[in-house]
């Protein structure tokens, strides 16, 4: 007899089928995994940078592959980002009234070696985006797939706007920065669209933009933009 999805899901790439065929479900599953890891951390007797080393080199990459294959909402990252922020302080010694964008920006006074899960979530789905978008298959380029990750992130608008930044910067030249004599920094090479440099070089530019505009919205407010100085 063949068995039905309702009776046995079917896993297919990593990416398992159930019988609602919907992916609200694995976000759950997600939020647990996130939760039970946290709080193995927590009560573990490492110290507290080790258990951020493990959070950042350990925990988190294992939940990428998922964040690629299942439509996750945004949001849920955005609440499991808070969670995430409030045991880092904690191992930290940080005061719980630290803003986030002091722990993940990398233009702050005092810029930590940690990526936000947010961060991460959209450079998936960023990468995930181009992949299909410039195969080499043209019935997957030609699909038009698209990403849903809820109404707090659009990851065509986002991809769209580092490929403009990237094309502005190409239009105004190679420039030198610092004291340094020129030709001292080399140019970079052009990148063809589809290569897994080019998705880096996308994602990368998606992570300045991001920390960008965190740090305008910080700097906006009054009262909280004083760990900036």
């Amino acid at each position: 007899n063949i068995v039905g999805i309702h009776e046995q899901p079917i896993r297919f790439l990593g990416k398992v089928f159930e019988e609602s065929i919907s992916d609200k479900k694995q976000g759950e599953i997600l939020e647990r995994k996130i939760n039970d890891g946290l709080q193995i951390l927590d009560t573990s007797l490492h110290l507290g940078i080790n258990k951020v080393w493990i959070l950042q080199f350990l925990l988190l990459p294992q939940i990428r592959w998922i964040l690629i294959i299942y439509e996750i909402n945004y949001h849920l990252i955005e609440r499991l980002e808070q969670t995430v922020s409030k045991f880092i302080r904690k191992w930290l010694g940080l005061h719980q009234s630290l803003t986030n964008i002091a722990l993940y920006s990398k233009h702050s006074p005092c810029p930590l070696p940690i990526t936000s899960l947010t961060a991460i979530f959209k450079s998936s789905k960023a990468s995930s985006y181009l992949q299909l978008r410039d195969s080499n298959d043209k019935n997957i380029s030609d699909s038009r797939y698209e990403l849903t990750c809820g109404s707090g992130f659009n990851v065509k608008k986002t991809v769209d706007d580092a490929e403009s930044e990237i094309d502005f910067r190409k239009i105004s030249g190679h420039t030198q920065k610092g004291t340094s004599g020129f030709g001292w920094i080399p140019s970079k090479p052009k990148l063809t669209k589809g290569s897994k440099d080019y998705r880096k070089e996308v994602t990368d530019t998606l992570f300045e933009i991001d920390d960008q505009q965190k740090l305008a919205c910080s700097l906006s407010k009054s009262l909280q933009l004083h760990w900036t100085s």
